[in-house]
């Protein structure tokens, strides 16, 4: 179906409702249309971006977070695309570069902590994989993934009462 006539606001809804139902390659279609229209488009190039991730396609997830922080270095979801992404690619460095300046932008926000906190955990630093891990319990006290992850690292670190 061509979306010659629609305008961004038919491109974000109609790309958004592929995504929530899990249509990720027909939402990248249709939220690529609406980037043309406007490059700028912070909510069309965020879903957008998910969209790349949920279909596994990573590299393009990553370009555009990075497009997002440059366009608006305070637009939180760039920069928690872009940690999450380097942490799914193993890189848990970047990851955390990039996890740091989320959650100094929005530190409510559970996600960014927990991600945080796994790619310290992932790195080896156990210290401050608890220490963030524990900022992700205080907005979300009963995530059974945290409280995994931990006891995981209160193990590593033989702390067994904790």
């Amino acid at each position: 179906m061509p979306n010659d006539n629609k305008n961004e606001n038919d491109l974000l809804s109609i790309g958004e409702a592929h995504f929530n139902k899990g249509e990720y390659e027909e939402a990248i279609k249709v939220l690529s249309e609406l980037v043309k229209l406007n490059p700028n488009n912070e909510e069309g190039l965020g879903l957008l971006g998910e969209s790349y991730f949920r279909n596994g396609q990573c590299e393009e997830a990553k370009k555009i977070a990075l497009k997002l922080t440059e366009l608006n270095p305070n637009n939180y979801d760039g920069w928690a695309s872009l940690g999450v992404s380097y942490f799914e690619n193993g890189e848990y460095d970047k990851a955390i570069e990039y996890l740091l300046k989320a959650v100094e932008l929005n530190p409510k926000d559970f996600e960014g902590w927990d991600w945080l906190g796994a790619s310290y955990f992932e790195n080896g630093d156990y210290d401050k994989a608890i220490e963030y891990l524990l900022k992700a319990i205080e907005l979300t006290p009963n995530d059974n993934y945290v409280l995994y992850m931990l006891g995981y690292c209160y193990e590593e670190k033989r702390q067994y009462k904790e």
